[in-house]
């Protein structure tokens, strides 16, 4: 038994270093398409990318794709400037630059549709502000604004991104198609 292990512990050590080096590789690529489907998000909806990347990671939890949060967002931002929510002009929060706040109103305005009662009534006011996505990111309006906050708030430092990140994923990203 000695003797076969002697033989074989190399091949063993390689095999895992070769294992270990490959899970690195795999990690590191896969933090970086997390970081630039955060600057995506962020550039497409006018949030942070650290914002983009909490939304992300909770919208995953709840199986909800980034795709379909980032056009939700998008459509809601559209709904905000076209006048089309009024209804919820006090759920829409304006930044110290008069800008509205995208971020913590789809926090606000999500949640505040979630408490509608009536079924008919929340599909409506959900179209009109997140468009079809509703239905998709229905998950989040179940939850109201201060727990949706709380799980956006409790993702892990390791898992938010942020534009530092962000560069260096894409820097990468540059890099490596060169």
């Amino acid at each position: 038994l000695g003797d076969m292990l002697k033989q074989n512990m190399a091949a063993g050590a390689m095999a895992a270093g070769a294992a270990v080096f490959t899970y690195g590789v795999k990690a590191v690529a896969a933090f970086q398409d997390t970081a630039l489907a955060a600057g995506k998000m962020a550039d497409a909806t006018g949030l942070t990318v650290e914002q983009s990347s909490r939304l992300m990671e909770v919208a995953g939890d709840l199986g909800i794709e980034v795709g379909t949060v980032q056009g939700a967002i998008q459509k809601f931002n559209n709904a905000i400037a076209g006048g089309r929510l009024d209804e919820f002009a006090d759920s829409i929060v304006t930044a110290k630059d008069g800008s509205i706040d995208a971020y913590e109103s789809f926090i606000n305005v999500a949640t505040a549709i979630g408490k509608i009662k009536d079924p008919t009534q929340k599909q409506i006011v959900a179209q009109k502000a997140f468009g079809r996505s509703w239905g998709e990111i229905s998950e989040m309006m179940k939850m109201d604004a201060d727990e949706l906050r709380g799980a956006l708030d409790s993702v892990s430092d390791a898992k938010v991104i942020d534009e530092n990140e962000l560069r260096q994923a894409a820097s990468s990203a540059i890099c490596s198609t060169s």
